[in-house]
């Protein structure tokens, strides 16, 4: 009897052989048992993972003895299936003009599991939530994410000199069999199978309330004065 964890064995297909002869498996909640196994050294391998999921490349060795059976040397065998990942890459552009990419913009990324859920800081293996568009090159303005299924949220947090700061962030969500979706929004889409994230040029306003140019303007009316 073999564990699968991490994943429906009832689409995972695993193979168990004795040269080039194969014998049939049986699949039901995660545990596949091969039935009436003569005695002898087998080799296991995984050739079909779950959607959404990496197949295992290990392969075992199985010997099955009058003694009972042992896997690579071990009385029992769990293999793991991690998450599927799905690059995609974010690039950042001129509002007015699209051809313009936009370097060293800094961005800071969320997920959830569910739509409805509560979003988290994604972290990759450099354990960094954040990531910066690149400032030269022909992948200027540009990052790419390495990202199992979920629901995404992109959040700026340096814009790029010369150019207003988005207020809104960036939702995108990625399904078990890879396939990223960008809902409608006002300056980000998916194109050319990027997400595209646009830049107003200018400045931001002062804020409400903020004394603004009032000081500068009292100031010229007294030199005049």
């Amino acid at each position: 009897t073999l564990s699968l964890t991490g994943a429906n064995s009832s689409v995972s297909l695993l193979k168990l052989y004795v040269d080039v002869e194969s014998l049939t498996e049986n699949e039901v909640d995660g545990v596949v048992t091969f039935s009436d196994v003569l005695f002898g050294t087998y080799y296991l391998k995984e050739t079909s993972a779950p959607v959404g999921y990496t197949a295992d490349a290990t392969i075992y060795a199985v010997v099955v003895s009058d003694s009972g059976v042992t896997f690579n040397g071990e009385s029992t065998l769990t293999v793991n299936n991690p998450k599927a990942k799905t690059g995609i890459t974010v690039i950042k552009v001129d509002n007015t003009d699209t051809s313009k990419t936009l370097g060293d913009v800094v961005f800071e990324l969320t997920w959830c599991a569910t739509e409805t859920g509560s979003y988290t800081l994604y972290k990759a293996d450099d354990e960094s939530a954040r990531y910066t568009t690149a400032a030269s090159g022909d992948d200027k303005g540009t990052f790419t994410l390495s990202l199992p299924e979920g629901y995404y949220k992109l959040e700026e947090k340096t814009p790029p000199d010369g150019y207003i700061k988005a207020t809104s962030n960036v939702a995108f969500s990625i399904s078990s069999d890879g396939t990223v979706t960008v809902p409608t929004q006002e300056f980000a889409g998916l194109v050319d199978g990027k997400i595209q994230i646009k830049n107003m040029p200018g400045t931001a306003l002062p804020n409400t309330g903020g004394s603004g140019t009032l000081p500068y303007t009292l100031g010229g009316l007294m030199l005049v004065i």
